[in-house]
């Protein structure tokens, strides 16, 4: 199985690439920036750096990502942007994704502005990334790059294919906070317990809750070339009864 990429976007303030690898490049700072990528002094690892112009539609893509997180002054700054940076790296890991997590730190402390998974499909503003940075441990992680999407019977997770998990689909005619609960503590379940799974099974929320029928699937809700896809699958749950 190929290790699904992770891509996150970070506008900022750098006029030019040139402006970039000075500010990130600073004698006091954790990162080195050589040729393509931005390698940190002290673990050595690395991600891929993309510059480009700044993107008129951004301040658009970052409201449908992050519209209930962030404010109108950061709006305003991603409106003003001087250019977009894409970190890239293979995914698939709680390591990766922390190590993606740093990376996009530093470049929030030397002229980045917000944060936009591009690999999920959520915006997170550039102070409470950088405080999550600084914990980094799963709770962290999950919270950074997971999301809840859903409308009608549907209504799945997206994202946690960058800690290297399958996500989570019910099919349900149910509310959308009922929905979203259910799959919150399904995914907490997957993670922090580590349960073995196996078609058939069920799951509740709790005892007297109802009663799901769990089974293993492939990955449908898109391609899979695209960002969001999964290559881990989905847990799909379905009313036992």
């Amino acid at each position: 199985m190929t290790s699904p990429e992770l891509v996150v976007c970070v506008p900022g303030a750098w006029k030019t690439r040139n402006d970039l690898v000075m500010s990130v490049g600073k004698p006091d700072g954790d990162y080195l920036y050589a040729g393509v990528a931005m390698m940190n002094k002290e673990t050595r690892e690395a991600v891929t750096v993309q510059f480009e112009e700044p993107n008129p539609n951004l301040g658009k893509a970052f409201a449908i990502a992050g519209r209930s997180w962030l404010d109108e002054a950061t709006f305003t700054e991603i409106d003003r942007h001087s250019s977009c940076v894409y970190l890239i790296t293979k995914g698939g890991s709680e390591e990766t994704a922390k190590k993606m997590m740093l990376a996009a730190a530093a470049l929030l402390k030397c002229g980045g502005i917000a944060i936009k998974i591009e690999s999920t499909g959520i915006a997170h503003p550039a102070k409470k990334w950088e405080e999550w940075s600084e914990k980094g441990d799963l709770p962290t992680l999950f919270r950074a790059y997971v999301t809840y999407i859903g409308s009608g019977d549907i209504f799945y997770s997206c994202g946690m294919h960058n800690l290297g998990y399958p996500d989570c689909v019910v099919q349900a005619e149910i509310q959308p906070q009922t929905a979203a609960e259910l799959i919150d503590a399904f995914l907490r379940y997957l993670l922090f317990d580590s349960p073995e799974l196996e078609n058939g099974q069920t799951f509740s929320v709790k005892a007297e809750a109802p009663r799901y029928k769990i089974e293993h699937q492939a990955c449908t809700m898109f391609e899979p070339d695209h960002l969001f896809h999964n290559p881990y699958g989905v847990w799909k749950l379905t009313p036992a009864g």
